[in-house]
């Protein structure tokens, strides 16, 4: 089945952002990049087997560096990505920081 994925504005900036920033700080921007067409080209076959449910329609799936949350609207075959965590690996041993993008 192919289903329409849709990211909202807020969410789809702010991955940009994430992305634009990881370039300055020297991380593997390409990782966001690479991320966000894994979970796209998966949500788009088959939404209901990707990730974990939650309440509701509510779902999660987590392709690393990015944690996306999603609802999947069968009857119009639309899912509707509405946030999304980036979590960058860290050099060292440290806990990294959690960078909410929705």
């Amino acid at each position: 089945m192919n289903y329409r994925v849709v990211i909202r504005e807020r969410v789809a900036n702010n991955i940009a952002t994430a992305t634009f920033l990881a370039f300055e700080l020297d991380r593997d921007a390409h990782a966001i990049s690479r991320a966000v067409d894994e979970i796209l080209l998966a949500l788009s076959d088959n939404p209901t087997e990707q990730g974990e449910s939650r309440e509701d329609n509510e779902r999660v799936v987590i392709v690393n560096p990015l944690t996306a949350f999603y609802e999947v609207f069968e009857e119009l075959q639309v899912v509707l990505i509405y946030a999304a965590v980036y979590h960058p690996r860290q050099p060292s041993n440290r806990r990294p920081p959690r960078t909410s993008l929705h």
